[in-house]
């Protein structure tokens, strides 16, 4: 199968679940940006991630935004005040191109992970996992450090809480 349209796939799959779970939530370009990165490293995928301002992005799945938009499957608006919002579009045609695209397995595991960071401090956490992972950093006191420096706007205790929530550290 074409990586691309595989790729593709899941990018529409997870918009459409975040839409789905999340109705009144904006998507943006950088919360498809953070959630495709812990889809990779969940399917053990290479997306090609690295390191933009403050956290991981990929250039195959900015690629994959303007394919699945170009497919007439996304709309994605530009507002001066909020940034970039994706939403759903119907598209029977589309849909049923890519319909059987992907497995059971990557289908729950898009659903699991929106369910699971939808509505958590997702910069945070794609920020220490991007750290931790590309640059060998343990998670403790340096990870906590390194983050605090990459988001200075957060206090050291709630970066701590949020990674321990997380379950990145003890």
């Amino acid at each position: 199968m074409n990586n691309t349209l595989k790729i593709a796939t899941l990018v529409y799959t997870l918009i459409k679940e975040l839409s789905e779970q999340y109705p009144d939530t904006q998507i943006s370009k950088t919360v498809v940006q953070r959630m495709m990165y812990l889809i990779e490293r969940e399917l053990g995928l290479d997306l090609g991630f690295s390191m933009y301002h403050y956290g991981p992005h990929s250039a195959q799945v900015s690629y994959c935004i303007d394919f699945i938009e170009e497919l007439g499957l996304i709309d994605v608006n530009w507002d001066i005040q909020k940034g970039y919002s994706i939403a759903v579009k119907e598209n029977k045609k589309a849909s049923d191109t890519i319909k059987d695209t992907l497995t059971q397995t990557e289908k729950s595991t898009v659903k699991e992970i929106v369910h699971k960071y939808g509505s958590s401090e997702l910069f945070m956490v794609t920020t220490a996992l991007f750290v931790r992972d590309e640059f060998g950093v343990k998670a403790g006191e340096q990870l906590i450090k390194i983050v605090k420096s990459l988001k200075p706007e957060y206090s050291d205790d709630y970066i701590k809480n949020t990674l321990k929530e997380a379950e990145f550290i003890k």
